[in-house]
């Protein structure tokens, strides 16, 4: 999900957005939330969210699995809730052509950090972002530490690979209000016994891919030690895709 609204309540910071099973606005009861009961066991949305600004504006990438496909998520209203989980917005999911227009990626094949002697890092990791900023990282890397659980991966605000330091977080603090690049909001990738690691994610920090370009994409292991590092660029012979990546590890 992204969502780009004004007009929200101000400084709000995990607020609920939830698809529920009916398809209109004008009911006071929208249903439950929908998600494929024969799938999945627990209820994706219980932990949905998205934050505001001082201002009331939302700008807010989601990632969540639901067991349904676009076709049975279409016609079916969409909830945002306040602080106080009282329903303040609601919208009717129709397909759009965003997604097949204005895509653009970045991409790099991260290299071992300075301070990381283990096997070379090879493989590659590509951002795709959208006409909204928003952005999906797709990462198939291999020799990563093996068996690390939630690694942090980030843009980071430098631009060079080669120094030992590549700055904090990239992310734009006058618009959002807490660092996107967390693994609670998706930011980090799982290997297993052989450090291989293939997993998607979404997200936005608030700059766009003119903005993201060329700044250094970092890895760090299970104590936050970089170890992979990669500068962004354009994707060589750049096409706008008609498909999204699969959303391997969700």
């Amino acid at each position: 999900l992204t969502l780009r609204m004004e007009g929200l309540e101000v400084a709000c910071v995990g607020c609920s957005i939830k698809i529920h099973s009916h398809s209109s606005c004008a009911e006071t009861n929208p249903g439950p939330p929908y998600w494929n009961h024969a799938i999945l066991s627990y209820n994706p949305w219980e932990h949905t969210h998205y934050m505001t600004t001082p201002d009331g504006k939302s700008h807010t990438a989601i990632a969540t699995f639901t067991g349904h496909d676009a076709t049975q998520l279409e016609g079916k209203a969409v909830l945002l809730y306040n602080r106080d989980s009282q329903p303040v917005s609601c919208g009717i999911l129709q397909f759009s052509d965003l997604v097949t227009r204005g895509i653009r990626t970045l991409q790099t094949s991260p290299n071992n950090h300075p301070v990381y002697q283990a096997a070379p890092i090879t493989g590659t990791t590509s951002i795709q972002f959208f006409p909204d900023d928003t952005f999906i990282v797709h990462m198939i890397l291999d020799g990563l530490p093996p068996n690390c659980v939630e690694c942090k991966v980030a843009i980071q605000e430098g631009t060079d690979c080669h120094r030992t330091y590549q700055g904090n977080h990239y992310w734009d603090r006058s618009e959002l209000q807490r660092d996107p690049w967390a693994t609670a909001r998706g930011a980090y990738y799982t290997t297993d016994e052989t450090g291989h690691t293939e997993r998607s994610f979404f997200l936005y920090n608030g700059f766009s891919y003119k903005d993201n370009l060329h700044h250094a994409l970092v890895l760090s292991d299970a104590t936050g030690t970089r170890i992979g590092c990669g500068i962004l660029t354009p994707r060589v012979g750049q096409k706008t895709p008609n498909t999204l990546p699969p959303m391997a590890g969700q």
